[in-house]
């Protein structure tokens, strides 16, 4: 069985998304602005919608929640209460207390929730693959690498609490 997928957010975490999904032959439904962005090519996906049409679609099972960090929550619950499977972009949601009953909710609904961490690329990953192909035997491997990227533009989400940014001040490390 091949599952339809939605999309509710169409920035640059929901592009790549959109081809992983390529990649991977699944079927991509329809996609979705919780801003009220046009995309013209939507990312692949067959149709553009609204948020509340794209989860009513009985050919959606899976929907992928990529809009800003604080409206993952609601987004989640429209979905799980639609009847869909849920894979929500890191953070969930901005607390624990927040997600505690959206995975309630889902299991009520026998629906999978998780939260859209690859850790197939992270980098110690890549270091462990180089010593797999190269047959090393290390006894101890010791790995550091910060993750992440250099902010200079503090407009961003990465600076602005208020939508979810702001884990990774340099002040704070």
């Amino acid at each position: 069985m091949t599952y339809g997928w939605g999309c509710i957010g169409t920035g640059k975490i929901a592009e790549a998304m959109s081809a992983q999904l390529l990649h991977a032959g699944a079927r991509r439904v329809a996609i979705a602005s919780s801003t009220g962005r046009v995309v013209d090519d939507w990312l692949g996906f067959s149709a553009n919608l609204t948020v509340e049409q794209l989860v009513a679609r009985p050919d959606v099972d899976v929907v992928y929640v990529a809009s800003g960090n604080v409206d993952h929550a609601r987004h989640i619950e429209l979905a799980l209460e639609a009847g869909k499977h849920v894979l929500g972009e890191k953070p969930l949601t901005m607390s624990q207390e927040t997600a505690e009953p959206l995975y309630a909710l889902a299991s009520h609904k026998n629906r999978i929730l998780m939260e859209g961490t690859f850790t197939a690329y992270l980098p110690g990953l890549e270091v462990l693959r180089m010593f797999r192909t190269h047959k090393a035997s290390p006894t101890r491997v010791a790995l550091h690498k910060q993750i992440g990227s250099h902010v200079t533009n503090h407009s961003t989400i990465g600076w602005n609490r208020a939508v979810g940014g702001g884990v990774y001040e340099p002040s704070r490390i």
